[in-house]
């Protein structure tokens, strides 16, 4: 799936997750990194950084693979993985992903 495709998709995707339930305050892509050795059309990391405190990453992301796979197919098949951080988690490697889905985009 073409990069931009993808984006234009998981955002849509993302924003009408927040539309009905404010779950999500940022959401990025890692890219794929195998040292030039192997090259994927998968991204390694779909990176989800959550509104408020979540009880258990594991539910949360149990349940975005659910949403995906039920409600965006072809682009789960583009993800290798899927990371949750809480709200109040610290982060500096957001700048050197793919944004996908701001909070203030939406606004």
């Amino acid at each position: 799936m073409d990069r931009k495709v993808l984006i234009r998709s998981l955002r849509k995707v993302f924003y009408d997750i927040n539309r009905t339930e404010k779950k999500y305050s940022e959401v990025w892509l890692s890219d794929v990194d195998y040292g030039d050795l192997y090259h994927s059309d998968k991204y390694v990391v779909l990176n989800v950084k959550t509104a408020n405190q979540v009880e258990s990453r594991y539910e949360e992301i149990r349940w975005i693979i659910k949403y995906l796979d039920e409600n965006a197919h072809e682009e789960l098949r583009s993800i290798w993985r899927v990371q949750v951080y809480n709200a109040d988690d610290r982060l500096n490697s957001v700048e050197d992903g793919i944004p996908v889905y701001e909070e203030e985009e939406a606004l």
